[in-house]
């Protein structure tokens, strides 16, 4: 029944016209499966061109992009979240489902919070996690930041000065930074400003994954 509906569907959609999403809502809302706007590497959508990735995903109740994304994090769900074992197969569908989403929820967020890092996309000079800011002060399009910057290929950053500045945060996305008292100590998510009068701490990017160049795996 439901092939002979989800066909009659693909044969409707060429005549109908797509919008992206204008806000993180309209993102959350959107399904995953079926969706003419989330297309896999063939260009079906996801589980109805042959392919049968997230099937393991929708039994678990996972049919919109608001169930695949954790708000608290600002990032997408790992298995173990999901409730799913780590299964080859559902680490490959999950891989699937999200690099064939052509929006991230946090894009779409008009206001950063008090101790947010943000990076700008399509920065003047470098690459976009070469700057990045700490906010202390948000307004409607602007905030007041510390300014870091990258200083290891593997991702450490470091304050530029303990001076704020003011920036437009038009066209900015939120990151993820870590940090450490010392190297080797328990890497946190920090949130806040350098304490004056007390020893530095060490900040890294994990905006793109594992930090690469710590004396050991963060994932064990």
């Amino acid at each position: 029944m439901w092939k002979s509906i989800v066909g009659a569907w693909l044969n409707v959609r060429p005549g109908l016209i797509k919008s992206d999403p204008t806000n993180s809502d309209k993102v959350l809302r959107h399904p995953i499966f079926g969706n003419p706007s989330i297309l896999n590497s063939r260009g079906f959508p996801l589980g109805v061109g042959g392919v049968s990735e997230g099937n393991a995903f929708a039994q678990s109740g996972c049919s919109r992009v608001k169930d695949i994304w954790n708000i608290a994090t600002k990032d997408w769900k790992g298995l173990t979240d999901l409730g799913m074992s780590h299964h080859p197969s559902n680490r490959l569908s999950r891989e699937t489902i999200m690099s064939s989403i052509p929006w991230r929820p946090d894009e779409h967020e008009g206001h950063f919070r008090v101790g947010n890092w943000i990076t700008n996309p399509t920065p003047r000079r470098g690459s976009p996690l070469d700057w990045v800011y700490l906010v202390l002060e948000p307004a409607d399009a602007t905030a007041s930041v510390l300014e870091f910057q990258k200083i290891t290929p593997g991702g450490r950053i470091q304050a530029m000065t303990n001076q704020t500045i003011k920036i437009s945060t038009v066209k900015h996305r939120t990151v993820k930074v870590l940090s450490q008292e010392r190297p080797g100590a328990t890497l946190k998510v920090a949130k806040e400003p350098p304490a004056q009068g007390k020893a530095p701490l060490l900040y890294w990017i994990f905006d793109a994954g594992f930090i690469l160049d710590l004396p050991w795996d963060p994932r064990k």
